[in-house]
């Protein structure tokens, strides 16, 4: 991720993907992480679950932040950064994501 070009205004793209969530985190526990450093930044957080195990996600997420800027934030904030809960020691890593590949299930609309 060039975070330059989104800087500039070059890249505009304000939908990510975070990998390396730990598969026991919840939508609630993650939307509440979240909230705690990019309230109101974000239009939608989708967790799908895991294919093999319902209670569990697959260890990646998708957020679609408000503004290119905002992607500039959080990359700062949660780039590489440990995950509060359930210890298990990975860091997140952020991509750009693919709307299209993705359903609505397991999503949480942030009202403005």
């Amino acid at each position: 991720m060039i975070l330059d070009k989104v800087k500039s205004g070059e890249d505009l793209r304000t939908y990510l993907c975070v990998k390396n969530l730990p598969n026991k985190y919840s939508h609630t526990e993650l939307v509440a992480e979240i909230n705690e450093t990019h309230i109101h930044k974000y239009s939608d957080i989708k967790l799908p679950k895991a294919k093999d195990n319902d209670r569990n996600n697959p260890g990646f997420f998708f957020i679609d932040m408000k503004h290119p800027l905002y992607v500039v934030d959080f990359y700062s904030v949660y780039q590489n950064r440990q995950w509060k809960e359930h210890k298990s020691g990975k860091r997140a890593e952020i991509f750009y994501g693919n709307k299209k590949h993705y359903s609505k299930k397991s999503s949480t609309k942030q009202k403005s």
